[in-house]
């Protein structure tokens, strides 16, 4: 497997996160979450969720058990804080020794899954039957694993809403649209080098500042080995 990510915080830090995972010889984890709100207190909840993570890696093989586990520690604290907070998260398990792509999702943007032979893009298959709220509302939600085939040359897009949502000076948002162009124009080249367009992109687009959100992105792709 290859991975690739690009991590852009708004401010000093951020809500958003991502984690690797090496759950097996064969089978990799890979963790995208996004904490309701900006500063302190999002990256005291996002400290909160990583150290869950450690904790929970022995239920990590199966992305539905894994997000509810995660849902149920997290609520039982949440909770206790004044005032809403949640967390959106998408969860996939990639393994190479049977080609196979596992992937559940807490109130989460579905990540695009690319087959690059076929210059085919789009979303996991995950209906909206199967994909489930947001971290840290309902205690006692299951969560759902869904399953597709996962072959040598494809790849998954996982990212935060701040792509999506970054705007230009007329308010227009760069959206799903753009996003998957890009993705397809780039899909020749490898994941750093498609990441780096996408960003570059998104901030021509925006007039060429800054996010005005946190943005984070992971590529994953299956080579031959």
């Amino acid at each position: 497997m290859s991975i690739a990510h690009r991590f852009q915080p708004a401010g000093g830090v951020s809500g958003d996160f991502f984690a690797i995972l090496r759950l097996s010889d064969s089978v990799t984890g890979i963790l995208i979450c996004d904490v309701m709100g900006h500063g302190v207190r999002s990256a005291l909840v996002t400290a909160l969720v990583r150290a869950t993570i450690e904790e929970l890696r022995p239920h990590a093989t199966d992305p539905g058990a894994f997000l509810t586990r995660l849902n149920q520690n997290l609520t039982s604290i949440l909770r206790q804080t004044s005032g809403l907070i949640f967390v959106t998260a998408a969860y996939a398990t990639v393994d190479i020794g049977c080609s196979k792509l596992r992937y559940a999702q807490a109130g989460h943007p579905t990540p695009f899954r690319l087959k690059v032979l076929e210059n085919d893009l789009r979303p996991i298959q995950c209906t909206p039957d199967q994909a489930g709220p947001a971290l840290g509302l309902i205690d006692d939600f299951e969560f759902t694993t869904c399953e597709e085939s996962f072959r040598i040359g494809d790849r998954i897009v996982m990212f935060t809403d701040g792509l999506l949502e970054a705007a230009n000076t007329s308010g227009e948002e760069f959206g799903d649209q753009r996003f998957v162009n890009s993705i397809v124009r780039h899909s020749g080249e490898s994941l750093d080098e498609s990441l780096d367009a996408l960003i570059s992109e998104v901030l021509k687009f925006g007039g060429g500042g800054e996010f005005a959100d946190d943005v984070c992105v992971v590529a994953t792709e299956l080579v031959a080995g």
